[in-house]
């Protein structure tokens, strides 16, 4: 969704269970201009696809060696910029 201006928006992820609640991804970005954004908050390593997508969408279990090595947390805190 987004809040107060469509150039701000933001994501959560969460998981229920057992009376527990467990943020999983929570981040905001900003859109600058079209091709220039920044993103804050915890997400997913954008290291690798085995990361980026579920086991059962990816032809193989195992992930890459290097990947444990450059990126060892599923998950991360920290800000990303692109465009």
């Amino acid at each position: 969704g987004y809040a107060f201006d469509p150039k701000l928006t933001y994501d959560v992820q969460y998981e229920t269970g057992g009376g527990n609640v467990i943020i999983l991804d929570g981040l905001v970005s900003y859109a600058f201009e079209q091709e220039i954004q920044l993103t804050v908050g915890q997400q997913k390593s954008p290291f690798g696809m085995h990361q980026l997508h579920r086991a059962s969408g990816l032809q193989t279990l195992e992930s890459p060696r290097s990947s444990s090595f450059f990126a060892p947390d599923d998950r991360e805190i920290g800000a990303m910029g692109w465009g």
